[in-house]
């Protein structure tokens, strides 16, 4: 883990305030229905790290409960709480590529997205800034519209499991 310079810190805050007063490019639930095909395409644009042994789950918080603890406003809730609709289909995603030759894939996507938080909150970031940046930055990895709302199903499931953010 790298520590960020202030130019850089200060360059993250600036793109999290473009983002919060620009449009936004979550997509609206409408638009898309998350599936394995949507989760495969989200994930082809990531590069997931070696599977490491996973650390075992501590005590869990509610969905609402850990909102609270981690400071997070009604934008990021609202984009955590529509897209957990979709945690069983990650779920199940994540099941069928253990099953189908990549045993390693769950904790490996786990990793990836957790080496991403670990990165912005070493750093100093907290709540909707860094929830923000996570959403930035994993836009940024995900060029394709329809495959952004995979990721934001992916990063919500492991928001509900205590896999990011604080438990």
């Amino acid at each position: 883990m790298s520590a960020f310079t202030q130019q850089k810190i200060a360059m993250i805050r600036e793109r999290i305030q473009a983002y919060r007063n620009g449009p936004k490019k979550h997509v609206p639930d409408g638009l898309v229905d998350v599936d394995c095909k949507v989760l495969q395409d989200a994930v082809k644009s990531l590069t997931l790290p070696k599977a490491t042994p996973p650390v075992p789950d501590w005590k869990r918080r509610e969905v609402k409960d850990k909102m609270d603890y981690n400071h997070l406003t009604d934008e990021s809730r609202d984009i955590i709480t529509s897209s957990l609709i979709y945690s069983d289909e990650v779920e199940k995603f994540k099941r069928l590529r253990a099953a189908n030759g990549d045993p390693t894939f769950p904790e490996r996507l786990t990793q990836y997205f957790q080496g991403v938080y670990e990165e912005y909150h070493s750093n100093g970031l907290v709540g909707d800034d860094l929830f923000d940046a996570l959403v930035i930055e994993l836009e940024n990895r995900v060029q394709r519209q329809k495959a952004r709302k995979g990721v934001y199903a992916i990063l919500a499931h492991l928001f509900e499991m205590c896999k990011v953010f604080e438990k």
